[in-house]
């Protein structure tokens, strides 16, 4: 481009360094190999790092939910925010939390248990 010879751009290999002037010299099959390898290689390399980070994804997911799901027990008193309160102006002097209520059943994978 505007005058000059093509640099090689990936790595320092002069086996796979194509010279335009050159062209009838290449050995095609094996330019094709090289290229063919090299991509290979970038998709193996790219497959471990999305592997890595997915385990630490689980991991950390893992790590935030465990034990969580389940913080109430049946008889506990709870308050639940005043959602209403949250959406109008005003509302200052209105009380922020709801309740006490008494938890009577816990849901579990969307199946009410009744106790």
């Amino acid at each position: 481009m505007y005058g000059r010879k093509a640099i090689q751009a990936y790595g320092n290999d002069e086996e796979n360094y194509i010279d335009p002037d050159n062209v009838e010299e290449i050995d095609r099959e094996k330019h094709f190999q090289s290229i063919v390898s090299k991509m290979q290689d970038i998709h193996n390399i790219a497959m471990g790092n999305i592997n890595l980070a997915q385990l630490k994804q689980q991991r950390d997911y893992r790590t935030r939910h465990t034990g969580k799901n389940a913080p109430y027990k049946i008889n506990d008193k709870v308050l639940i925010w005043n959602s209403r309160r949250a959406d109008r102006k005003g509302g200052k002097m209105t009380r922020p939390w709801l309740g006490p209520f008494t938890i009577v059943w816990i849901v579990k994978s969307n199946i009410a248990n009744k106790c």
